[in-house]
């Protein structure tokens, strides 16, 4: 028995040795793996976020466009009403120096 110990136990120290390897190198990979699932979880709240803002600036375009509407229906009346006032007046001017 004195042989087979002499061969049993530096094999069984070679084994553990290729455990404890094997376990650290599966504790490196568990770690990168808390850190991927961290950096998605940081990436999907920073995704809602966006979509959030998203959202919030469609509707600023919607109510911008809708302004932008009523204002340019506002200044194309305005115009009108200028250039009928200054018609009228150019009239008026060149009817009374006629007249005059």
């Amino acid at each position: 028995m004195g042989e087979e110990g002499g061969t049993v136990l530096p094999m069984m120290v070679r084994r553990l040795d290729g455990i404890e390897s094997e376990l650290r190198e599966l504790r490196g990979l568990m770690a990168q793996l808390v850190r991927v699932e961290e950096r998605s979880n940081a990436d999907r709240a920073e995704v809602g976020r966006l979509s959030a803002e998203l959202i919030l600036l469609r509707g600023e375009v919607v109510t911008l466009k809708e302004r932008s509407s009523r204002a340019g229906f506002t200044v194309s009346t305005i115009e009108r009403v200028f250039w009928l006032v200054v018609a009228g007046a150019v009239a008026w001017i060149s009817g009374g120096a006629r007249n005059g």
